[in-house]
Parts: structure tokens; sequence; C-alpha cells
């Protein structure tokens, strides 16, 4: 069995290139995803924030910090790491996910993965707000 870099490479072009379809997929996905929440997308960014405050707060007197250096520390680090949790975690099922489309349609299978991380990139901006 040898590799087959090409067909790979070939792959990932064509899922790069058809860029109007994995970024309306990933919205759609966000749309369907916090369709009957009161203030959809946010919802988890608000409860992240929560989250950063009091552990922030807590953990800032624990260890007699000054909580307005210690929070951007601890914000900055909470963010990058739910969105790095988000794409491992999601990342495992792409392609479970995605079984239907894979057996039914012919496109390049690259275009679940653009789609995965262009929907976490989303919420990760979501969330950057938090830091702001």
């Amino acid at each position: 069995m040898t590799p087959q870099y090409d067909l790979a490479l070939d792959d990932f072009a064509r899922a790069v290139g058809h860029v109007q379809i994995w970024m309306r997929m990933g919205w759609l996905e966000i749309r369907r995803r916090y369709r009957r929440t009161l203030i959809g997308p946010f919802w988890t960014s608000f409860s992240l924030a929560l989250f950063i405050v009091t552990l922030g707060v807590l953990w800032a007197r624990l260890w007699h910090q000054d909580p307005k250096i210690y929070l951007p520390y601890l914000c900055s680090g909470m963010v990058t790491w739910v969105f790095i949790s988000s794409m491992i975690t999601e990342g495992c099922n792409t392609f479970i996910g995605g079984e239907t489309l894979i057996k039914t349609l012919t496109f390049p299978y690259t275009l679940l993965s653009c789609v995965t991380v262009w929907r976490n990139f989303i919420v990760f901006l979501h969330n950057a707000l938090i830091f702001v």
C-alpha cells in the first residue's frame, strides 16, 4: 500500500476552493444549534464569562493577586482552551456526523473538516468578546 498524497492534496484543494459551501454549512449549523435559545450562540459565551469571573475573583483572592491583572490571563487562557477543546472533541465526530453525506454525495471529504473548523472559529469569536 503506497501513500496517495496527490489524492489527499487534491481533496484538500477542492474543499478549500468551495469556501461558500463550508462557510454556509458552518453558519447553518450554528443557527440550528442555537435555534431555540433566547440569546443564541452568546449563551455559551455568557456561561463561559460567568465561569471566568467567578473563578478569577476566587482564585485571585486565594493567591493574593490583583483581579485586574489576573483576570485577563485567565480569560485568554480559558477562551483559547475552549476553542482547542471543542476542535478536538468535535473533530473526532466530524466524519461520523457527516456519514449520510459521505454515503449519498460525491464531494471532497475535507469539506466536512472545514465546516467544523469554521463553526468553532465563529464560536471562538463570540467567546473572544469576553476578553475584550
